[in-house]
């Protein structure tokens, strides 16, 4: 066990209950870096939001410009619009896709009419490179619809923008405060109007899964249209196994906030959308097994602490596992 184990080990046990000065304070540097930029308070996580009033409306998280001369609502119809374009390309590709995979069935199916000798040598070749042109075809396919159902989304998500976003931090702090109780993580999934359709408090203190219901919940939502929300006894930024909710097309972000405050957030955006759980697995493991003897040399070298070499650690992994899936990683304290 090194010296990163021994103190997550320790740490699971050294559990308190000073987040809410922890927030307050957060919030105070917060509104005071904003406050010299001329923009209002705001808080959501630790991403800016920025107010109609300032000439700025938020879009599903994307700040819009509300031009001179352009009313709130004027803005908002015209980035709708566009994404509505967007989606309509989108919808293009995919009819392009259906088209060339019905030729190629078209032409397998010609070439397999024939009898079993009278198929040349040259269209077996064909046939073989055709149904692996067919494989890789359906699996653009499979992406571009999941692109098109999150821009669709998007679109319906932008409505809910207000409540959801009070809902997520609500029900982080709910979160919190049952963790604190019972020292465990409890999970709830937040669907983009901001109700809750999902919730697990069966946790351990440092781990949750989905109940079935929840599985069938994910599995059968349009995509990036769930928030996944829990608390993290430990104070410790994602895990592997967070960063894997984004396998599943209908996650959109998936945020933890500890019994000190801090919080840490993956959010997909426009970023990819990952086969399969090995996926991002493969990239986590590569970029941890890149870093950590840096924090081993930090700590044994005395040029930081156990704790914040654990911390850092964790948070630089998270950042760098984003920005290789194009995805935004935050982190407030």
């Amino acid at each position: 066990m090194n010296a990163i184990d021994k103190f997550r080990k320790r740490r699971l046990q050294r559990m308190d209950s000073k987040f809410t000065d922890d927030i307050q304070a957060f919030r105070k540097r917060r509104d005071a870096r904003l406050a010299k930029r001329g923009l209002p308070p705001a808080y959501r996580l630790d991403i800016l939001y920025q107010d109609a009033e300032e000439n700025w409306i938020t879009m599903n998280g994307t700040p819009v410009k509300v031009e001179e001369g352009q009313t709130a609502e004027e803005a908002g119809k015209a980035f709708a619009e566009k994404k509505e374009s967007e989606r309509g390309k989108s919808e293009l590709q995919v009819g392009e896709l259906d088209r060339r995979i019905s030729d190629i069935d078209e032409r397998i199916e010609q070439i397999s009419s024939k009898g079993r000798f009278e198929i040349t040598d040259q269209e077996r070749r064909e046939v073989r490179d055709l149904h692996e042109e067919r494989r890789e075809l359906n699996k653009q396919k499979s992406l571009e619809q999941k692109i098109e159902g999150a821009k669709a989304t998007e679109l319906e998500a932008a409505k809910y923008e207000a409540q959801r976003t009070q809902a997520i931090e609500s029900k982080l702090n709910e979160l919190v405060q049952k963790g604190i109780e019972t020292g465990n993580e409890h999970l709830s999934l937040i669907g983009i109007d901001g109700a809750q359709v999902g919730y697990n408090d069966d946790g351990t203190p440092n781990g949750i899964g989905y109940t079935k219901d929840m599985q069938d919940t994910v599995w059968s939502s349009p995509p990036n249209s769930i928030t996944v929300a829990h608390n993290h006894p430990a104070n410790s930024p994602l895990s592997d196994s967070d960063f894997m909710n984004l396998a599943v097309p209908a996650v959109r972000e998936v945020v933890a906030k500890g019994h000190d405050g801090s919080i840490y957030a993956i959010q997909r955006g426009s970023g990819q959308f990952p086969e399969t759980q090995k996926e991002i697995l493969g990239v986590w493991k590569r970029v941890n097994k890149a870093v950590t003897a840096k924090y081993d040399t930090m700590y044994s070298n005395g040029e930081t602490t156990l704790d914040r070499a654990f911390t850092e650690h964790i948070a630089e992994v998270n950042e760098a596992v984003a920005k290789e899936f194009g995805w935004t990683f935050t982190r407030g304290n």
